[in-house]
């Protein structure tokens, strides 16, 4: 089945230009888009329960990449590690706007949860991409990774066949070149090219572009129609509300898995990166912490929702830290398969030291949720609190009082978590 993609793009993409990855132009018609509608509005339980699908819900330095690991050590799951970070640099569009990146966002998740690639639209269907072939977060994942559709990654038999195709067209090209062109084309590198049009070479080097994406788009397709699952680790989704008709399509057995961090451990761990990264921007620790803690409240408080019955669950960062093991089954229980051994084998290897730096994905977990405490500074801390109270309360972190607690190690930070549901489901 194709997906559903709204009226947004007959409206706003008509006649879109976009830049490739070379640099030419390409322009998307009303033909790419004629696949409308999102017709989803009541509940319904008849999925197919042999696969599932899986949405990370977390922010920047929550320890997402961590947990993705969960998903991405399954070998019946194809993990993909944030493909909503592609969408700005990808879509020629400088302004856009929060409800416009929204849109595109639930269009791409859409595609990557219905294995249907092809059917991208053209702006989207470099999601794996982030800039100019600067950084490919197919790396990240067990799966991909191994089908070397990265640029410069062990160019594969693939791409020298793209190319002799394109080396075919071109030769053809300057086969049915006109008497007139061929005499003309002396000072040219002995090739007629009519003025204002990109040259032979460049020309070529679209092709190998467009040819080699949409390749790329049915490898996609075969590997993850292969198996049972997909998991998507995002931090880019504002609000879940974004993608509830996805949540709501009887095609589709989404559940979201929403991970949260102590905002004051988060807090640290982005101002060490930062300085990792020699980033001498100065940051409002209060504003941001505010952010934080409303992308939090915004996305716990659905939970009463009917629409999200038995689909949404909430775990701490601190949770997984601490227990690993027990909060993996947990988590698999929730997506309604069984944990792999392979999973239960990675966490017992890489939860007692810690390697791969701030990116780094295997750590000494119990030292690392905590050990924000020893190097904040108070004043931070205060800052953070001010601005999350409620925040810190609801999801069961203990506010400090003074210097005193922040260092002791006997003083508490992390409680049960409470529970957030009223126990009534709303409409």
């Amino acid at each position: 089945m194709p997906p559903r993609y709204p009226n947004y793009y007959l409206k706003n993409q008509r006649n879109n230009t976009v830049s490739n990855d070379t640099g030419t132009r390409e322009t998307d018609t009303d033909a790419d888009y004629l696949f409308l509608g999102n017709k989803t509005s009541t509940v319904v339980d008849n999925r197919t329960q042999s696969e599932v699908q899986v949405i990370i819900l977390t922010q920047y330095r929550s320890g997402s990449s961590f947990t993705g690991e969960l998903f991405n050590q399954n070998t019946d799951f194809v993990y993909f590690f944030e493909p909503l970070g592609s969408i700005k640099a990808n879509v020629n569009k400088p302004d856009l706007n929060v409800s416009e990146f929204g849109q595109l966002s639930k269009d791409l998740l859409s595609g990557i949860l219905r294995k249907d690639f092809t059917h991208l639209p053209p702006q989207l269907q470099r999601f794996y991409r982030l800039g100019k072939g600067a950084h490919c977060n197919f790396m990240q994942s067990a799966v991909l990774k191994a089908l070397n559709l990265c640029p410069n990654q062990n160019q594969g038999i693939h791409i020298r066949q793209v190319r002799e195709v394109s080396r075919r067209v071109a030769k053809e090209r300057s086969r049915i070149q006109t008497p007139f062109a061929r005499r003309t084309a002396k000072g040219r590198g002995g090739r007629y090219q009519p003025p204002g049009r990109p040259t032979i070479r460049h020309q070529q080097k679209s092709d190998d572009s467009s040819i080699m994406l949409m390749n790329n788009m049915k490898i996609l397709e075969k590997t993850t129609k292969a198996r049972k699952g997909i998991a998507i680790k995002t931090i880019r989704l504002r609000d879940i509300l974004t993608i509830k008709d996805l949540l709501l399509d009887p095609d589709l057995n989404l559940k979201i898995l929403h991970l949260v961090r102590d905002p004051r451990g988060v807090m640290n761990s982005r101002t060490k990166l930062r300085k990792s990264l020699k980033d001498r921007r100065r940051y409002n620790t209060a504003e941001e912490a505010r952010v934080i803690c409303e992308h939090m409240d915004r996305n716990s408080g659905y939970q009463d929702q009917v629409w999200l019955k038995d689909r949404y669950h909430l775990v701490r960062y601190e949770d997984v830290a601490e227990q690993p093991l027990k909060l993996a089954e947990e988590i698999y229980k929730f997506v309604g398969i069984d944990m792999p051994s392979s999973v239960a084998d990675w966490l017992r290897q890489n939860t007692d030291h810690r390697a791969g730096g701030q990116y780094g994905r295997t750590r000494n977990s119990t030292k690392t949720a905590h050990q924000w405490r020893s190097e904040i500074e108070f004043s931070k801390v205060m800052a953070i609190q001010r601005s999350c109270l409620g925040t810190l309360s609801d999801f069961g972190y203990i506010p400090v009082k003074g210097n005193a607690d922040l260092k002791n190690p006997e003083y508490k930070t992390l409680a049960k978590l409470p529970d957030l549901t009223s126990g009534i489901l709303a409409e």
